[in-house]
């Protein structure tokens, strides 16, 4: 049975903690300039940037909002003037409650709590502990949330900050909309949304609106809901308030949807979307999301639904939004029924009923009623003692408008004769121009609908390419787990060459290139394999690659024991070939590696056996008199290379047998194997803030290893990784790389 998913989104209200205004004559570049300017007063320059943020930038960029409160409380600080660093750091939890970040916002509201305390600043504590009380209510914890806000509103009775009431009036409806109680949550709403609309405080009313809006809605009554709903996008949009105007949209979406237009809903949701992503608010792109996966469901495409949901889930638990993870998880019990996924769907059931219970828990409503019993009698008692004098006010403005009231009718009945004959006068005129501005409109609106349709088809796709990107990126992130368990660890490695370096950078999350390290005991003698591999491309077909040879290295060595690193190399190359010749498409993908057995007795290495796919194995040591007879010495003196054979490991055209070369150690001698990626890597010298863009080739990486021969090995690892960082500059790195560096 298909299960409905309530989704609603309740606008709580955050204190300012001073008088914002919704004058569109407030001109941000004169605050700007009034902030940037030393010479201007400093308390000047504190309000100005205070009112800079609340108008220009908490709503619409909350992190650069942060930024300038931090700068309005290092400024009061330094001045000693706490009210306005208290102030600064209000809007620094406001910017983290935007962005979802509800921790972070109790820290900064905790914070300004206390600076308010210390200078016996009532209107400054009432709005913190009123902000305090909505972040405890996002994370689902109602006994402390209303316990913040009836604090919160006593105070603000008592200094009569109007204001501030009604956003507490509303903040307090939230929590019963929350328990289902409806009638006390419209109670207060309309208390809030009288008072808003006393102070003519716009972004106020439209919280107020929104909020009754969710209440109808709640309460199945489908056209009050999309009414006030709509009255709020209007209030919003006329006093630009982004977030307003993108809840407005989810929540008349939901409408549109339970109405079965489900081109509508998807309209107003793209909208939505687009402006919650613009400004990273986290919750609202969650609700956006469950809203996406709503509709999915609705065309009973599933695979999409549980991207959306998904994604919707994991924001929502990053965040800690209790009503969200109730939401989503709510929703993916359904899908994964659908999906025949039980186990699944039991875990979301689980997960729904526990977030579900903790906000409607017995100590909750409890808690809730507890306060409120104790608010009203302490408001009763302060009431009666005041009730006589405000009857007699009252009887008197009544008395004084009841003549104003005359005097207005009389006024009124002269002007409506003239204004009849002012508007039959014009009325002909309007018809006809109203005919034609018909016509124009329709055309408009027909392009409009292609657009938005347009639009809508951007944004799934978009939303779709993010999830399965990052399907994509957890999967290559648990392939490097893979890889890495395939790599012996540098303990492994420090046991048995103690003085040894491997220097391994991967272009990407996972590689192509790969070290191999196999040790045996025989006849009295330590035999230590090491091999330093470059498979065909990086990334993940690299990868793949790396895994077979690895593994196609150990059955050589163990399974089929072949000692002769030539015999080694190819029996490999035979592996390799089998695995890539299983259908009747031929691979010509492969590796080239070098590989050494070092004969070590009594921690000495005596005698080294090599065998080479294109890549050779370097000696390093000035002090050699001698070199063996298949090395060809370094033409600058120091050292000598042994060449590998000209063919890869894998398919390769008419394939030969691998040489393998032995000769003894000398003490002094430094041992190098190493793929491409150091010497193929572009770079060079900074040129115009860029590197040059020249390749660092053999040569010079052999002139570089000569130039570090007399530090140790730990040494030459750090010096190989500043001289290629340093190479590289500014450029991407051009393939993976891997060195190893054995001295004897």
């Amino acid at each position: 049975m298909k299960i409905q998913i309530v989704l609603f989104i309740i606008f709580i209200v955050w204190k300012t903690g001073i008088s914002q205004t919704n004058n569109p004559s407030v001109n941000p570049d004169s605050l700007r300039s009034l902030w940037n300017n030393p010479e201007a007063p400093d308390t000047i320059r504190l309000k100005a940037v205070n009112e800079l943020i609340w108008a220009q930038y908490l709503y619409k960029k909350p992190d650069s909002a942060f930024i300038l409160a931090q700068g309005q409380y290092d400024l009061a600080k330094s001045l000693g003037l706490k009210k306005h660093m208290g102030q600064a750091l209000n809007t620094q939890g406001g910017s983290f409650y935007i962005r979802g970040e509800f921790n972070e916002a109790i820290h900064y509201y905790k914070k300004g709590l206390k600076i308010q305390k210390e200078i016996d600043n009532d209107s400054g504590v009432a709005n913190s502990l009123g902000n305090i009380g909505l972040l405890y209510k996002e994370q689902g914890n109602y006994a402390k949330a209303i316990d913040y806000y009836m604090q919160s509103l006593s105070i603000e009775k008592k200094i009569n900050d109007e204001k501030n009431i009604a956003a507490s009036l509303n903040n307090i409806g939230v929590i019963y909309l929350e328990q289902n109680d409806y009638d006390k949550a419209l109670k207060y709403y309309f208390e809030s949304l009288e008072m808003q609309r006393k102070i003519n405080h716009k972004r106020g009313i439209g919280y107020a609106l929104n909020n009754i809006g969710n209440t109808y809605k709640e309460k199945g009554e489908l056209d009050e809901a999309e009414k006030y709903y709509s009255e709020a996008l209007e209030t919003y949009d006329k006093i630009d308030e982004k977030t307003g105007v993108a809840h407005a949209y989810t929540n008349l979406s939901y409408i549109y949807l339970q109405n079965n237009d489900i081109e509508l809903a998807s309209e107003y949701l793209n909208k939505s979307y687009i402006i919650f992503k613009s400004i990273d608010d986290k919750k609202g792109i969650a609700l956006s999301l469950v809203s996406f996966s709503e509709i999915a469901v609705k065309k009973e495409n599933w695979s999409r639904a549980l991207i959306y949901a998904n994604k919707a889930l994991k924001l929502s638990q990053e965040t800690g939004t209790a009503s969200q993870i109730k939401s989503s998880s709510r929703l993916l019990t359904e899908i994964y029924e659908k999906l025949n996924e039980p186990q699944k769907a039991l875990d979301m059931h689980k997960l729904y009923i526990k977030t579900r219970d903790s906000i409607q828990s017995e100590k909750n409503k409890k808690e809730i009623i507890r306060k409120e019993f104790q608010f009203n009698y302490e408001q009763k008692v302060i009431a009666d003692s005041i009730e006589s004098a405000k009857d007699n006010k009252i009887l008197e403005a009544k008395l004084r408008a009841q003549d104003e009231q005359i005097s207005r009718e009389k006024t009124q009945r002269f002007s409506l004769y003239g204004g009849i004959f002012l508007v039959l006068t014009f009325t002909g005129f309007i018809y006809n121009r109203f005919q034609k501005t018909k016509k124009q409109k329709l055309i408009i609106e027909e392009k409009e609908m292609e657009t938005n349709k347009q639009n809508i088809e951007i944004t799934n796709q978009k939303v779709l390419v993010e999830a399965k990107n990052e399907e994509i990126t957890d999967s290559i992130n648990y392939a490097k787990r893979l890889q890495n368990a395939i790599l012996p660890s540098e303990k492994k490695v420090k046991d048995h060459l103690k003085d040894s370096f491997i220097n391994y950078l991967p272009k990407d999350i996972v590689a192509g290139d790969f070290y191999y390290l196999d040790v045996l005991e025989e006849k009295g003698k330590k035999l230590v394999y090491v091999v330093a591999a470059d498979c065909t491309g990086h990334g993940v077909p690299g990868a793949m690659v790396s895994i077979l040879g690895s593994n196609g290295l150990k059955r050589c060595i163990q399974e089929f024991k072949l000692r002769e690193p030539g015999k080694i190399l190819d029996k490999l190359s035979e592996l390799i070939t089998e695995s890539f010749t299983q259908s009747e498409e031929r691979i010509r993908d492969g590796m080239d590696l070098a590989i050494c057995c070092l004969e070590v007795s009594e921690n000495n290495i005596e005698k080294v056996h090599y065998a080479g796919a294109n890549n050779p194995l370097w000696v390093i040591n000035p002090k050699r008199k001698t070199i063996p007879e298949t090395a060809k010495p370094f033409k600058q003196g120091g050292g000598f290379e042994i060449k590998a054979n000209k063919q890869a490991i894998g398919y390769t055209e008419n394939m030969s047998s691998f040489d393998s070369h032995t000769f003894d150690t000398q003490e002094g001698d430094k041992l190098y194997m190493f793929t491409d990626g150091f010497s193929d890597q572009f770079g060079g010298k900074v040129i115009t803030g860029k590197s040059e863009g020249k390749k660092y080739k053999s040569p010079n990486f052999r002139k570089f290893l000569l130039s570090i021969y007399d530090k140790n090995m730990n040494e030459q690892k750090n010096l190989v990784s500043k001289e290629f960082n340093e190479w590289k500059g500014t450029l991407e790195q051009v393939d993976d790389v891997c060195i190893i560096g054995i001295g004897v």
